[in-house]
Parts: structure tokens; C-alpha cells; sequence
């Protein structure tokens, strides 16, 4: 095998791995992203928890 030949397997391990760990940064980042707060609600609930506080307020 020429010196030649190994550099280019080299090379292409290299991409390879580079490649891989790029793919796995990027999942681990939308995953992060795309988990949902638990301390946070839901618009829609937000809202419906403030039209139902306002029909149970007593009327002056």
C-alpha cells in the first residue's frame, strides 16, 4: 500500500468521524430545544385558566 493510499484512508476516517460527531451535536441540540419546559404552560391554558378566573369573580 503507498504512503498515498493511507493518507486518503486517513482522510476519509477522519471526515467520517467529524461527520458523525457533527450529526450527534446537532440531534442532541433539537432534542434540548425541542423538549418542552415543565415549568411553562401551554398558551391555550394560560388562557383558558384566566377566562374561567374571570367568570368566577364575584360581582361588586
Amino acid at each position: 500500500m503507498k504512503p498515498s493510499e493511507r493518507n486518503e484512508k486517513k482522510d476519509r476516517a477522519t471526515a467520517m468521524v467529524v461527520t458523525i460527531l457533527i450529526h450527534a451535536i446537532i440531534l442532541a441540540a433539537l432534542f434540548f430545544v425541542g423538549m418542552p419546559d415543565k415549568k411553562a404552560k401551554p398558551a391555550t391554558e394560560k388562557i383558558e385558566n384566566q377566562s374561567l378566573a374571570d367568570k368566577l369573580k364575584p360581582k361588586a
